[in-house]
């Protein structure tokens, strides 16, 4: 470069240390010293794989991989690097023992993530696990078990006749909860997610801004509009402000736990309370808690929607899915019978 020419705007000067692990570098530029603190660097980089998927994905990764460390270690075999073929026995033994293929499933993505970022090779096609799965998934079946969903009919019928000025904090907090997730068509882990400076109140209703999902790991953010119900015993506009005026709650998370003697904490729901929040509600109307799951407002929203006319694209702007097979499911099931091609034949 001729002694003339400007130096780049990121020309890099090396600084020597005595530590060549703590190497500063320093650009030239505004944006400051960059460190070359390679034991740091490495600790950061592991953090930054363990965030390149969801917490609760993270989570089943951990516990599905030492299961399969205790199972490797019960039967004298390597569980890292593994051999395709133990991981083939390891699938196949799980099987044996009544596991369902999605676990199966689960504990070899387990399995494949850990030694991808331990830096082993990770072969999926290798013909013996390929086949083992293969055959495992024929022999399993992989149709998912699905929980009955929770239809507008099951909130209109049950809500409609009860006095709001005779709930509990925990009773006024679950019926905004139900009313919220069901209206927001929302997954578990994003109606618990939710502070109360997500909402922005509006003359028809509520904007709700998720800020991250499973669909949004990187958290561009989802806007969603939650409008005022016709029927105030069942709109969620106004439960939400039931709850958050008897609650007091002035920022921080919308949904909390409430201790013995009415006390509502600062602690977020955890996400398994969505389930059994709902299980509760249709327990105590005398439905059968067993069939349902905290995904049942999600499914009862899209299947209710569906059988009252709307469109895929209706349905999916709120569910917020975005592959056309999986919102189809909802719209098939809720004309099973209401647009049967047999109706009235006979």
């Amino acid at each position: 470069m001729p002694p003339s020419d400007p130096p780049p705007p990121a020309a890099i000067i090396v600084a020597a240390t005595q530590d060549p692990a703590a190497i500063e570098l320093r650009p030239s530029s505004k944006l400051g010293p960059v460190s070359a603190d390679l034991r740091k660097i490495d600790q950061q980089v592991a953090e930054s794989i363990q965030a390149s998927v969801s917490e609760n994905t993270l989570r089943a990764y951990v516990t599905q991989y030492r299961q399969y460390e205790a199972w490797c270690e019960a039967a004298g075999l390597s569980a890292m690097p593994a051999d395709p073929a133990v991981v083939a026995r390891y699938a196949q033994a799980l099987a044996t023992a009544g596991r369902k293929i999605s676990t199966v499933k689960l504990a070899v993505a387990a399995i494949a993530f850990r030694h991808r970022h331990a830096g082993h090779i990770w072969d999926e096609r290798n013909v013996v696990l390929a086949s083992t799965l293969r055959g495992l998934r024929r022999k399993l079946g992989v149709r998912p078990e699905k929980k009955a969903p929770v239809l507008a009919g099951t909130l209109r019928n049950n809500m409609s006749n009860e006095d709001d000025r005779e709930r509990t904090l925990t009773e006024l907090r679950d019926k905004a909860l139900l009313l919220f997730g069901w209206a927001g068509a929302y997954r578990r882990s994003e109606i618990v997610s939710f502070d109360i400076e997500d909402l922005t109140w509006e003359d028809d209703g509520i904007i709700a801004l998720l800020r991250w999902s499973k669909v949004d790991q990187e958290g561009a953010g989802t806007e969603k509009g939650i409008p005022y119900a016709s029927n105030p015993a069942t709109c969620p506009v106004l439960a939400l402000r039931a709850w958050i005026d008897a609650a007091g709650i002035e920022d921080g998370p919308l949904f909390r736990r409430i201790r013995r003697g009415g006390r509502v904490t600062e602690e977020r729901l955890a996400a398994a309370s969505v389930a059994t929040i709902v299980k509760k509600f249709l327990a105590d109307r005398g439905v059968d808690p067993s069939k349902y799951a905290g995904h049942s407002l999600r499914s009862g929203f899209a299947t209710s929607a569906a059988e009252n006319g709307a469109t895929l694209e209706e349905i999916m702007r709120q569910t917020g899915h975005k592959t056309e097979a999986v919102a189809m499911g909802y719209i098939r099931h809720a004309n099973l019978l209401k647009k049967n091609p047999g109706s009235g034949l006979l």
